[in-house]
């Protein structure tokens, strides 16, 4: 009742713009059901999108609503947001944004070249659309929706696995308890390299090189294969004989004054990232009596927030220890473990110098790149 009551009074008084547009761009049966399936939580959510974004936003002079609703159907197509795209179909139709043929909803030719020119000239500094067709190079064209691809089972580490002694016993056995983010875990910090300088080459310390060199290269990437730019990521190593710089690691191997063994790169704007560092060596570990750890690389992967981190290793290829590897051997998915060997590529290898390899990450999706749980 509380919530109703709220919706009647917001209605009388400034929502009545915005609902009559909303009802004849996604329809009166939409905007219903939206109402009927209002809660005291997403109430003010919606008086938002109707005064606001309906009532304000595409209310304004200039473009009428079919070319706004070509606009927003290039953009959702150029996205590949396919759910949005079908929510606006009907509607679109009604305005001669897309035409109907064989039974299936694509945008018109009138969409191809009326709504490439509307982007041009409403893609002011200060026209945030127009700015993100720009930024991605959008070419106006029929959808190229890309259908989700399911998870496999074992594509990521099972929580228990009982080789891997220590997980074994610290996994979690109960429910997950769910802990509402903060504004500070999903909004920062920001990563940049004015903050946070990058130190791409860690084979080197005040001038003096560390044992051994390699160049390690890479791209990130979600499911679709768009890049995921201007993201950090930080990398741990221990040195070639296998030794962390660390007080914790009393491995007895030789330490390497000129490793620290720590840095930090970020993606450029294709996804692409790289860095200078030397092959690290295997060590022992106390899992069993007998148990050595391969060759590996410590990445963590930064989104937008500390929230987003994502934690994987990069391993080298022909590596004798990795089929004995606990910790590796702890992805079910053989396809999923080879994605994590890094393979050497020569176009990368730089003559007389170091030796190349490829690390390239895929964030989500069915050839996802498995992540520490």
């Amino acid at each position: 009742m509380r919530c109703a009551a709220f919706w009647s009074l917001t209605q009388r008084t400034c929502m009545k713009p915005g609902l009559a547009v909303r009802g004849q761009v996604l329809g009166a049966a939409h905007v219903a059901s939206a109402v009927a399936g209002m809660t005291e939580f997403d109430q003010h959510f919606q008086t938002f999108i109707s005064r606001t974004a309906w009532g304000a936003v595409w209310t304004r002079p200039g473009l009428d609503q079919r070319t706004r609703c070509q606009l927003k159907l290039a953009l959702m197509a150029t996205l590949h947001r396919e759910t949005e795209f079908r929510t606006r179909e009907g509607a679109s139709r009604s305005t001669g944004a897309i035409e109907v043929r064989r039974g299936s909803a694509y945008p018109a030719c009138r969409l191809c070249q009326h709504s490439r020119g509307q982007l041009d000239r409403a893609g002011g500094k200060g026209n945030i659309a127009g700015h993100a067709a720009r930024e991605r190079g959008m070419t106006i064209g029929e959808p190229d929706f890309r259908p989700f691809r399911r998870y496999r089972s074992g594509m990521q580490p099972s929580n228990d696995s009982p080789a891997y002694g220590s997980r074994h016993k610290r996994h979690p056995r109960l429910p997950p308890v769910r802990l509402e983010h903060t504004l500070a875990e999903i909004a920062g910090p920001v990563f940049s390299p004015a903050r946070l300088a990058p130190t791409t080459d860690l084979s080197v310390t005040d001038g003096k090189a560390a044992l051994g060199e390699r160049i390690v290269q890479g791209r990130i990437a979600d499911e679709d294969g768009r890049p995921v730019p201007h993201t950090m990521i930080q990398i741990q190593q221990g040195n070639a004989a296998g030794r962390y710089a660390h007080d914790r690691d009393q491995h007895d191997a030789p330490l390497d004054p000129n490793l620290r063994g720590v840095g930090r790169v970020l993606t450029d704007a294709d996804g692409t990232y790289r860095l200078v560092t030397i092959k690290p060596g295997a060590y022992p570990w106390r899992n069993d009596a007998n148990t050595w750890r391969p060759n590996h690389i410590h990445f963590s992967f930064f989104g937008p927030a500390f929230a987003s981190r994502l934690i994987t290793q990069m391993y080298f290829p022909g590596d004798p220890l990795l089929p004995l590897d606990p910790i590796l051997n702890a992805i079910p998915d053989a396809e999923a473990r080879n994605r994590l060997v890094a393979p050497f590529d020569l176009d990368i290898t730089q003559p007389e110098w170091a030796l190349g390899y490829r690390l390239d990450v895929v964030r989500r999706g069915r050839a996802a790149t498995a992540m520490e749980a």
